[in-house]
């Protein structure tokens, strides 16, 4: 028999927020006799890796141990029910939903009046949260309503030919919104398989996507949600097209959209942080520094949000995103210092959570400290921080820097006096990257140059093979791999501190 871990990873998964709602939650719902579930909750999650075996030594004895599926099952039944609870929240939407509940009752009662009361405040709140599908539930309860109060007379007629005609029209809203949906998957499905932007087939399918006649204006988007869709579409495309500044364009103007509107704002809020995250990103990699910190400020500043701050999750993702992109931010200006004592503030806001950060989090913090660290000329930190990310076995697949990630590390040891390993290194990362592709301009440079500083042996020397990749690196500058490279660490600002004998930090610094 197949023994599933499904209530292990259930349990793995809450915050240590959720935890304690849970248990609150069970003493007003008790689960047992004595409680025996919480007891059962608290071992499994204590379990670094499950084990079925040791359960049932924990409680052996125990009645509810004898069905330890049924246990499962209940218990599992149970965190939901306590999740549902604790993410509960006064949405009106929720509320709209309650009373097509209270509606249906009060027209089965045939309290037509009173059903009718209920029904403009559901039309209302359906209307102003774009829920179409509700709308339609309202408008089907007012022709019922109709029909049983008028019997078929005149009157009846003109109330069911609007009622129909409305719904006809909530209907071609639904069909528009469906289009934009469609094209919404189609673009994000399209980009997730085929990645490599060199490849005319893809670039030509994406085209083709946003070339849709109903993608030629926003005005063709009836409703604020498919507006939305609209520019979400057309922001993806230019930024998988490397379009920055016009994904940056649809981007804000979704942001405008979804402020414009304070109810459905308040019911997208994880989508419209989202949309703040991504604004941050596409600014730091555009280089708009005073967008970019008062953009900072913006998110951050939706934490005293009254529906933030009772939700951790949201709480937990601003605080999260907004500190990374500070910290990266802060190495691009060369203000190394202040990266660690930003991540000295982000260990520290982050602490109370209890979340465990995904991976791809983990190396991008890592890559940041470690450039940090090697702008200040703390070698040994900045490879510790370097090593964590490429022993990592997750990193080849969760990690999109990691080739450029190996490549720095030739930098590093040489900076570090690791002559004798660098002739090492330098063969087995060549040997990694044709298993991988194929040489591009970036990694035919870099090779070539750290070829020939074995052979330099003056410091004039050096800094001649220094200026000579640094003229190469600025003449190559709009190829695709020299210009990911300059995205993931300045090469060419490093070079120039080994020429003018400078830190690195001052450097970029005088540049800005």
């Amino acid at each position: 028999m197949v023994i599933s871990d499904d209530l292990f990873r259930l349990v793995k998964s809450l915050s240590k927020t959720e935890k304690a709602y849970f248990k609150k939650y069970s003493k007003l719902h008790v689960l047992g006799e004595k409680n025996n579930y919480i007891r059962l909750f608290d071992f499994i999650a204590d379990m670094d890796v499950y084990n079925e075996s040791l359960i049932i030594k924990e409680f052996q004895g125990e009645k509810f141990i004898r069905q330890l599926s049924v246990a499962k099952n209940y218990l599992y039944g149970s965190i939901l029910r306590a999740l549902k609870a604790y993410r509960k929240t006064d949405k009106k939407r929720e509320e709209a939903k309650e009373l097509m509940d209270d509606i249906t009752i009060l027209i089965e009662k045939r309290l037509f009046r009173q059903a009718e009361k209920l029904l403009r405040k559901c039309r209302k709140i359906s209307e102003n949260y774009e829920v179409y599908s509700q709308l339609l539930q309202v408008l089907v309860a007012e022709s019922k309503i109709a029909i049983a109060q008028r019997s078929y007379d005149e009157k009846t007629d003109k109330i069911l030919d609007k009622n129909y005609k409305e719904r006809n029209e909530i209907l071609d809203t639904i069909k528009n919104a469906f289009e934009f949906d469609l094209l919404e998957y189609n673009i994000t499905s399209l980009i997730s398989r085929h990645s490599d932007s060199k490849d005319k087939n893809y670039l030509g399918r994406l085209k083709e996507i946003v070339s849709s006649d109903i993608l030629s204006c926003e005005q063709n988007a009836v409703s604020l949600t498919a507006r939305l869709k609209y520019n979400h579409i057309h922001a993806t495309y230019h930024y998988a097209t490397g379009e920055m500044e016009e994904s940056y364009r649809y981007l804000s103007r979704e942001i405008e959209i979804l402020s414009e509107k304070r109810e459905l704002l308040e019911d997208r809020l994880t989508d419209y942080f989202i949309l703040l995250s991504n604004r941050l990103l596409i600014s730091l990699e555009l280089g708009k520094y005073k967008e970019l910190e008062a953009n900072i400020r913006h998110i951050r500043s939706e934490l005293s949000r009254k529906e933030v701050k009772g939700n951790e999750r949201l709480r937990f993702f601003i605080i999260n995103n907004s500190y990374l992109i500070e910290m990266n931010y802060l190495n691009r200006i060369g203000r190394f210092s202040q990266t660690l004592e930003v991540n000295r503030q982000y260990r520290e806001k982050l602490s109370p959570f209890g979340y465990k950060m995904i991976k791809a989090d983990e190396f991008w913090l890592n890559s940041t400290l470690c450039h940090a660290y090697f702008g200040l000329g703390q070698l040994a930190r900045s490879l510790e921080h370097l090593n964590y990310l490429l022993n990592d076995p997750e990193a080849e697949q969760k990690y999109s820097n990691i080739l450029f990630a190996r490549l720095f590390s030739l930098i590093l040891h040489y900076e570090m006096g690791n002559i004798d390993l660098l002739e090492y290194l330098i063969k087995s990362t060549y040997r990694y990257i044709l298993k991988r592709k194929k040489l591009y301009r970036f990694e035919i440079l870099i090779f070539s140059f750290l070829k020939k500083l074995p052979d330099a042996v003056s410091e004039r020397e050096l800094k001649e093979k220094f200026l000579e990749l640094k003229t190469m690196l600025k003449k190559q500058i709009n190829e695709e791999s020299v210009k990911d490279a300059m995205k993931y660490f300045d090469f060419i600002s490093w070079l120039e501190s080994k020429i003018e004998s400078r830190g690195l930090a001052e450097v970029i610094a005088g540049k800005l």
